[in-house]
């Protein structure tokens, strides 16, 4: 997923060269110029967005596993009292 971000931050910036390997991307060009300004706060929206989502799966993954970690250690204290 990262290179993909990379890609398209490439595209929005206007780095063609590096992004057209593609005959539908290369028709794309012409329309990514017009519109670049647009297309940039665009990709910085699309980007954030995901950064977020990440992060939030991430903490949701550090909480579980600093529950699951609590609840067996609360278990193995309680066993051996």
């Amino acid at each position: 997923m990262v290179q993909q971000i990379r890609k398209l931050v490439q595209f929005l910036f206007g780095d063609y060269e590096g992004t057209a390997g593609t005959s539908r991307l290369r028709k794309l060009i012409p329309v990514a110029r017009e519109y670049a300004p647009q297309l940039r706060n665009f990709g910085a929206l699309l980007v954030a967005r995901l950064a977020e989502k990440n992060l939030s799966r991430g903490l949701n993954w550090a909480t579980d596993k600093l529950r699951s970690a609590d609840t067996t250690s609360r278990t193995f204290g309680a066993a051996t009292r």
